[in-house]
């Protein structure tokens, strides 16, 4: 008896399903370079807040977006007999919220760069080959991958500390004029006295500055409140730690500090704030609102996702380099990718943002607790359908 060649249904149905579920899988992934594109740029700010739970499951609060991780004591360092004496400094040990999560990152080795007596981190007279632009020793400023978007087109050519991520380091404290102390509108009337130490209320943001300086005038700069996940009355799937930045500096930077601003003569000695800390590795919002509420302006351009001081152009906007006198105005997402950003919420998740939410939405996505916020609207009320 001969039987005729061929599939029976339920076979041709398996093969059906099975070739559906391929597909399924590989089309999300075709917009986004594969894995190199934005499902890896998600997953590395999926790293990211995870670190951040992990973090303040430990100690109890979130890293600032400054950190002091202790002095090098020596003018000797016993594991680098190549580096002279002469080569080596004093210097205090202050580093971003990205030292404070490598422990959480498989990078123990960098992490100790930074944290051990062993090592030292500035360098004077040693060779490009050694050191940072700003005189970190190579050791404490590697590329690591998990701080670079392969879609961001900034950071191909740096040699040291690519970084495309910034924290959540909440309100922008000056005011329109650039004053250091004035005065906001909130609310009902009620008036606020707004500096540094009252943006950083633990309502405001997530990563406060946590180093005792000084400013040019050698006076005290605030040090801002511990903040802890406990603190996120809107819930933790509704406030944001990470985002993309194309302005971000190098990882390992504090605001514009090079090596020298670093070195003291005993341990006791504070430094001078870096200028530009809160921005250049974070991301802020701003005392405005769309319809100008209680004495705010409304948003400008440049400080909503993406924004640029024009039209949103993605050349345009990786074309934007940070400054002294910008970095502020883009303390905000911006990516590479089409429409919007990743961002890391608090959660441990990731979600991607349009650039097109409305400012409060952006405003609300920063503020752990929004009602006791300083934002000019508190009495908005985030929900799922706002982004």
């Amino acid at each position: 008896m001969h039987y005729r060649a061929g599939m029976k249904l339920i076979e041709v149905v398996v093969v059906v399903l099975c070739l559906g579920i391929v597909l399924a899988l590989l089309i999300p992934t075709i917009g986004s370079k594969g894995p190199t594109g934005r499902s890896q740029c998600s997953t590395n700010l999926k790293n990211l807040a995870l670190a951040a739970v992990l973090y303040d499951s430990s100690r109890g609060q979130l890293p600032g977006y400054l950190n002091d991780f202790g002095t090098f004591m020596s003018t000797v360092e016993p594991s680098r007999t190549d580096l002279k004496q002469e080569n080596l400094r004093m210097h205090r040990k202050i580093g971003s919220w990205t030292v404070s999560l490598l422990p959480w990152l498989d990078a123990q080795p960098t992490y100790e760069v930074w944290t051990e007596d062993r090592y030292a981190i500035v360098a004077f007279g040693a060779s490009l080959k050694e050191t940072t632009p700003e005189g970190y020793l190579a050791g404490a400023a590697p590329n690591l991958a998990i701080f670079r978007c392969p879609s961001d087109p900034t950071i191909a050519d740096r040699a040291y500390g690519s970084n495309s991520y910034v924290c959540n380091s909440g309100m922008y404290h000056r005011g329109p004029a650039g004053e250091e102390e004035w005065t906001i509108t909130r609310l009902y009337g009620t008036s606020v006295a707004m500096d540094l130490e009252r943006s950083m209320a633990v309502a405001n943001g997530a990563f406060n500055n946590q180093v005792a300086c000084v400013d040019a005038l050698g006076n005290p700069v605030s040090v801002g409140p511990n903040v802890s996940l406990k603190d996120f009355k809107d819930g933790l799937g509704n406030t944001i730690l990470f985002s993309e930045n194309l302005q971000a500096l190098p990882w390992y930077r504090i605001g514009f500090a090079t090596a020298p601003e670093l070195v003291v003569n005993d341990p006791s000695q504070p430094i001078r704030y870096p200028y530009a800390a809160r921005y250049v590795n974070g991301m802020v919002w701003h005392y405005e609102d769309p319809k100008e509420l209680n004495g705010s302006t409304d948003v400008k351009p440049i400080h909503r996702i993406n924004g640029t001081a024009g039209a949103k152009n993605k050349d345009a906007l990786a074309a934007i380099e940070v400054n002294p006198i910008n970095a502020a105005d883009v303390a905000r997402p911006s990516s590479a990718h089409v429409d919007g950003v990743n961002v890391g919420m608090a959660d441990g998740r990731t979600q991607f943002i349009a650039d097109s939410i409305d400012y409060r939405v952006y405003q609300a996505l920063l503020t752990p607790h929004g009602k006791r916020s300083d934002v000019p609207f508190p009495d908005f009320v985030l929900i799922d359908e706002s982004f």
